[in-house]
């Protein structure tokens, strides 16, 4: 059986890939210490969606490089998989010497400890780290120019990876969503709002966003760690599709029947200029195939909200 170590575990992405790696019978330990975790009731959901007797959890700061290779030396570690981090722009630029220690220190421990282990190293970034969108959609292959904290410390974990590691996998996310996320995100706001019949904020409903449902994320994140004819990569993993933001508004309040009045407002001024990522090259390598489109995944998103917080 083959072992991931996944740091950030209990996270809102953390948790669904070491589900569908138990899934694919692997052997998983999260490395978390749970600073971030401030909901304890969706920690005891996520934590309980993955309990089996092949997932361990082991509880410190991956930044501990120490401790993080003692720990893990003798487990026999085959991937570790990176995604212990602050989660966002705002959180960055709230807490920013807290930001760049956990974006920049967590890399450069968590990939020494794989160059040590001699395993592949899984580094989630961001498609933050483009800032500006050049391309539509936008390739890979492109000069970072950050615009603003979060992007400019997810492009500097990326060449940190680069420099330490020789067996490396970069991933680029963007907007993702799904079951288990924390519920300050844009989308959980607005469709709680939306079931509570309460005005919908909207900044700049022309904003194109790369929307991705966490179930398509996890299948290639797991594609991309575990392909044996690709090393040193990096990948677009997302739904490969733009998507506006008033247009997520507007499925929101009608998928929930909602008689919420949507309300637009200037755009926020570190929000690079998005849209749709190019995945071509994940399509390329590991047969990268996403099925959920916005309306299908929103859908099932508000009914598990619904669930979880317990509304009619």
């Amino acid at each position: 059986m083959k072992t991931v170590a996944i740091t950030g575990g209990m996270g809102f992405i953390g948790h669904h890939l070491a589900k569908f790696f138990l899934e694919k019978k692997w052997s998983v330990k999260i490395v978390d210490d749970l600073s971030l975790h401030m909901d304890p009731f969706l920690t005891k959901y996520r934590l309980e969606s993955i309990q089996s007797k092949n997932c361990e959890f082991l509880n410190f700061d991956c930044r501990s490089e120490y401790d993080f290779r003692n720990k893990l030396k003798e487990l026999g570690i085959d991937v570790i998989l990176h995604l212990a981090s602050i989660p966002n722009q705002k959180s960055a630029a709230d807490i920013p010497q807290s930001a760049v220690s956990s974006i920049v220190n967590g890399s450069l421990s968590s990939a020494s400890v794989a160059q040590a282990l001699g395993c592949r190293f899984v580094h989630v970034s961001s498609s933050m780290a483009y800032g500006n969108f050049t391309s539509f959609p936008q390739i890979e292959d492109t000069i970072l120019k950050p615009v603003n904290l979060y992007g400019t410390l997810k492009s500097h974990s990326e060449d940190i990876v680069k420099l330490i590691t020789n067996n490396y996998i970069i991933v680029r996310p963007s907007a993702v969503y799904g079951p288990g996320d924390s519920f300050d995100r844009v989308l959980a706001k607005w469709i709680l709002l939306a079931l509570s019949n309460d005005d919908i904020i909207v900044s700049d409903p022309s904003t194109i966003l790369d929307f991705t449902h966490v179930s398509d994320l996890v299948k290639g994140i797991f594609a991309a760690a575990t392909t044996t004819h690709y090393r040193n990569e990096t990948y677009n993993i997302t739904r490969g599709q733009g998507r506006s933001l008033g247009e997520a508004a507007l499925l929101i309040k009608a998928l929930t029947k909602s008689k919420s009045q949507i309300i637009y407002v200037p755009a926020e001024h570190d929000s690079p200029t998005r849209g749709a990522l190019d995945i071509t090259k994940a399509k390329n390598h590991f047969n990268y195939q996403p099925r959920i489109d916005l309306q299908d995944g929103i859908e099932s998103y508000i009914n598990w909200i619904k669930i979880f917080k317990n509304v009619n």
